[in-house]
């Protein structure tokens, strides 16, 4: 009987002293985990897609795309919202209900005119190119004078872009030649004269959707304005 209450003692004292010792090796674990160098600028607790993955001090892992994209079209003239002030996209134009003195044209308006200031009269006022692309054609047309069309990508689409009441000679690219957004195209045609067909010196511009050659400033059914691009939805 004295034989089993030591031999059942002994038990105890063993299973005791076994999970003292496997306590003081996890509490040794636990510390040495605790006190490991990190890598400065390096956090191993950032979980991605599920793991973990380092992420550098100073890095972001998503990049904030709207914050770096440039603006997709450049204003083509200065101060560019403010002169809109007669024609924009979609107006209809008769001769006899025209905000504009002397008018002769009739329809909706297929593009935005950027009027200029009296003082840029006679002065030569600078027009940029809204986008990258190449300039497809610069000739003399009835109702613009000088007028240039360009090339250009919107939202993986082609569009081409009108610019109309241009000085001809003052826009130096040749056709096909690829203007940068914001490179100067030319400057504006001389008001009432040839360069502009007889019409006041101003800016039409036309965004014109696809790759048709369409310059036309006016179309005759309001649903054929689906075809071009309001040029104000992507300025500030």
């Amino acid at each position: 009987m004295f034989k089993k209450v030591i031999l059942i003692i002994g038990v105890i004292l063993l299973t005791l002293g076994l999970n003292f010792l496997f306590a003081k090796e996890r509490i040794s674990v636990a510390q040495n985990s605790a006190q490991k160098p990190a890598i400065a600028g390096i956090s191993t607790t950032t979980s991605i897609r599920g793991g973990v993955e380092p992420q550098i001090a100073g890095i972001s892992t998503t990049e904030n795309s709207e914050a770096t994209a440039a603006p997709i079209f450049t204003a083509p003239i200065s101060n560019a919202l403010a002169r809109i002030t007669a024609k924009p996209l979609g107006i209809y134009i008769t001769p006899e209900t025209s905000p504009v003195p002397d008018d002769i044209f009739t329809g909706f308006h297929a593009g935005v005119d950027f009027e200029i200031t009296a003082a840029e009269q006679n002065i030569d006022v600078p027009i940029m190119a809204i986008c990258t692309g190449k300039l497809r054609t610069k000739e003399w047309a009835k109702g613009y004078g000088g007028v240039a069309v360009q090339d250009c990508i919107l939202d993986n689409q082609p569009v081409t872009i009108i610019y109309g009441h241009m000085k001809l000679d003052s826009i130096i690219a040749i056709e096909g030649a690829e203007l940068k957004q914001g490179d100067t195209l030319g400057i504006l045609g001389q008001g009432f004269t040839s360069e502009t067909d007889g019409r006041r010196k101003h800016l039409h511009l036309g965004i014109h959707k696809g790759n048709g050659p369409s310059i036309l400033g006016y179309v005759p059914a309001k649903q054929d304005l689906a075809e071009y691009i309001d040029i104000t939805n992507y300025l500030k």
